[in-house]
C-alpha cells in the first residue's frame, strides 16, 4: 500500500476516531486474523482455531478502539469457528462486518462512546445477568476500586442481599482476589446510577475513564450472574520502558513494533 493512497483514505475517514463519524469509520490501514494457522498471530499467543472473541480483541488493539466483548456461553460457543481476515484501507466497521458474516452467532453495536459486540439474542435474553437492573450503583474510588465494587453490586443484587448504593465503601465486598488492571486510569471515578442495566453502568464506566473497554464470559451454558466472568482492558496497549532510569508506563506500541511492516505507518 502506497503512503500517497493511505493518506487519501484516512483524510477522506479521519485520521482518528476524533475526526471520524464513529468509531466504526476510524480507517485501518492493514488488518491480518488467520483463525486456521493460530499461532501467536499480531503478537498473541494462542493454540488451536482463532475465534471470533480472540479476533474482535484482536482488532480493538490494532485499531485502538474500545470495544467491549460479551462472549457467548462456553457450552454454546462450540462449534469453534475459525475467523480469516486480511484487509487493507478499510475501517473498523467493514472488518466487523467480515468477522460477522462468518460468524452469524454475533451482532454489534456503537452507542456511549464504545463498541459493543454480542450474542446476537443476548439484548432480548431476560436471563442474562448483563441485562440485569441494579436499583442503585455509586462509583467513588480509583477504576480497580470501581470495578470490584461493581462486581460486588451485581452479586449483591442477584441474590436479593441488602443494597448497598457503595458496596465496596460500605465494607459489603467479600475477600477474595478480582482481576485488574495493571495501570488502571488515572484519578476517581466518581458516577451515580439508578435502575440501568449491568451492560449500560460498564459502558458509561469505560467511556468515562477513557482507554478501557469490557469483556465479559459465561461459564457452562447459561447466562446468570453466578456464571459471570467479566474484566476491563487497554484498547490502547500500554508497555513499561525498557531504557535506563526508571521504569515508567506509555501507551501505544514501543518504536520497536513501529518499525515493523504490519504496524508501520
Amino acid at each position: 500500500m502506497r503512503y500517497g493512497a493511505w493518506l487519501t483514505f484516512a483524510l477522506a475517514l479521519g485520521s482518528n476516531s476524533a475526526t471520524a463519524a464513529s468509531l466504526l469509520d476510524k480507517p485501518v490501514r492493514e488488518f491480518i486474523f488467520h483463525g486456521r494457522t493460530h499461532k501467536g498471530v499480531n503478537h498473541l499467543a494462542g493454540e488451536g482455531p482463532g475465534q471470533i472473541v480472540e479476533a474482535f480483541r484482536n482488532l480493538a488493539d490494532h485499531a485502538e478502539v474500545p470495544i467491549a466483548i460479551e462472549a457467548l456461553p462456553l457450552e454454546a460457543a462450540e462449534p469453534a469457528i475459525p475467523i480469516e481476515i486480511d484487509v487493507q484501507v478499510t475501517t473498523v466497521g467493514a472488518i466487523l462486518m467480515q468477522m460477522l458474516a462468518q460468524d452469524s452467532r454475533y451482532t454489534y453495536r456503537e452507542r456511549s462512546g464504545i463498541i459493543e459486540v454480542l450474542p446476537a439474542s443476548s439484548l432480548t435474553d431476560p436471563g442474562n445477568c448483563l441485562n440485569m437492573i441494579i436499583p442503585m450503583f455509586v462509583a467513588d474510588a480509583d477504576w480497580n476500586g470501581v470495578f470490584q465494587s461493581l462486581r460486588c453490586q451485581i452479586d449483591r443484587v442477584s441474590q436479593n442481599k441488602e443494597l448497598l448504593p457503595n458496596p465496596i465503601r460500605a465494607y459489603g465486598c467479600p475477600g477474595g482476589s478480582f482481576a485488574v488492571l495493571s495501570n488502571p486510569p488515572l484519578g476517581i471515578v466518581n458516577m451515580n446510577f439508578e435502575h440501568e442495566r449491568v451492560r449500560d453502568i460498564l459502558d458509561r464506566l469505560c467511556t468515562r475513564a477513557g482507554n478501557v473497554a469490557w469483556h465479559a464470559s459465561f461459564e457452562g451454558a447459561g447466562t446468570t450472574c453466578g456464571n459471570l466472568s467479566i474484566h476491563s482492558y487497554h484498547p490502547r496497549q500500554s508497555f513499561l520502558s525498557e531504557g535506563p532510569g526508571p521504569s515508567k508506563w506509555s501507551e501505544g506500541l514501543p518504536d520497536k513494533c513501529m518499525s515493523c511492516h504490519y504496524h508501520g505507518k
